[in-house]
């Protein structure tokens, strides 16, 4: 759990950041995740799928987490 939350506080994006803690710290719903970012369901996904690419690319270039 540590290591999670380590590799979200580097985004540099802190909606990315919020995001990913409200869907899986805080285990909201991705409508409720939406609300409180006052943005559309379809938006929550696309960027919750961009936030684990740029995890995911930091994590390919062997950048410490």
């Amino acid at each position: 759990k540590g290591e999670i939350m380590t590799a979200i506080e580097k985004l540099e994006n802190e909606e990315y950041q919020s995001l990913l803690v409200m869907r899986y710290f805080n285990f909201r719903t991705w409508e409720d995740v939406a609300y409180e970012l006052s943005v559309s369901l379809a938006t929550v996904k696309r960027r919750h799928t961009k936030a684990l690419e740029e995890i995911g690319e930091k994590m390919n270039r062997n950048e410490p987490l």
